[in-house]
């Protein structure tokens, strides 16, 4: 009767096989957390859909757009830290345009587009615009709205935006896409007291530049 000894790997094969499952992890890891990027952008968008429909419906209702932070901020006089979705209040209670407000796809490290890292950012003309041009803040507008020249280069036909922090995870001016994205690329990193450093340089994310890659997500309307 013939016996059979079983005979172990050698060093070499079991090396081989560590290498080639070390390749195939090279491989897989990255593709499965772009493929995780692309998810949230996905979902980050989809829920600013739902909300601009909220918005425009809250807008058929009351003839204007929900009030954003910085108004109760400017006019109302409560504290930023203490002002948490003000989009909360107004859409979802006493009507329902919205069941509830979306958290936000990508939570912040760095920065706060408004009230926490958890929330998308939502600015309006209702307020935001007069910050911006001057109306509360200083007596001319700001220079991000100039061109080379000096002259006032900015797009006046949105009258809200909605921002998420993107990838990176840290805000990137997204809420200046209002005024079109030639302004966001001309705001600079933001250090302000006691917030710290606000945003990174303005861009917008553009997944063409690398799935994972700076910039904020945003939608305008109407």
């Amino acid at each position: 009767m013939r016996k059979y000894e079983f005979r172990g790997f050698t060093l070499i094969e079991l090396l081989i096989v560590v290498a080639i499952i070390a390749i195939l992890a090279a491989i897989a890891v990255p593709n499965f957390l772009e493929a995780q990027v692309r998810s949230k952008v996905s979902r980050a968008k989809a829920d600013m859909r739902s909300m601009a429909t909220a918005l425009e419906s809250y807008k058929v209702d009351t003839n204007w757009y929900p009030p954003d932070q910085a108004y109760y901020w400017l006019v109302m006089g409560i504290p930023p830290e203490d002002i948490q979705g003000p989009l909360t209040w107004l859409l979802t209670t006493p009507v329902a345009y919205i069941t509830s407000i979306p958290k936000n796809a990508f939570v912040a490290t760095g920065g706060a587009i408004e009230g926490s890292p958890y929330d998308y950012g939502y600015k309006s003309d209702h307020s935001w615009r007069a910050v911006i041009t001057g109306e509360f803040l200083t007596t001319t507008p700001n220079d991000y709205l100039k061109d080379a020249d000096g002259n006032l280069d900015y797009d006046t036909s949105h009258l809200w935006v909605l921002v998420s922090y993107g990838p990176d995870r840290w805000t990137s001016a997204g809420e200046y896409f209002m005024f079109g994205e030639r302004v966001v690329n001309r705001v600079p990193p933001v250090d302000w007291p006691p917030y710290g450093l606000l945003n990174h340089w303005g861009c917008m994310y553009d997944p063409t530049n690398g799935t994972i890659s700076d910039g904020d997500i945003a939608r305008t309307g109407p």
